[in-house]
């Protein structure tokens, strides 16, 4: 019992986890997006969605392993993320 127990608690790895929006300004454009991120033990998860679009419509996903390719998701499509902006990425969430 004692050896299940070690096996459960090694296993059960933290997940920081957030949600809000922002502001994001391009120019001459003001957006509001909603955001919500979680970094798991083996990958960093953020989605993001302008808030006129709503979520339904306007996510978009970025997937950070911590090894392989990084990934963007935007209506559905999955796409390998450009070897830059991964490094970028993995930089801002310290990963």
């Amino acid at each position: 019992m004692s050896l299940l127990i070690a096996l459960t608690i090694a296993s059960a790895a933290p997940v920081l986890a957030w949600e809000g929006g922002a502001v994001v300004h391009d120019g001459a454009r003001t957006i509001a997006i909603g955001v919500r991120s979680r970094m798991e033990a083996d990958r960093i998860v953020s989605e993001t969605w302008p808030i006129v679009e709503g979520e339904t419509k306007g996510l978009r996903r970025l997937v950070i392993p911590t090894s392989g390719a990084a990934t963007l998701e935007r209506g559905g499509t999955v796409v390998d993320m450009p070897p830059a902006f991964a490094v970028e990425e993995r930089a801002q969430f310290a990963f």
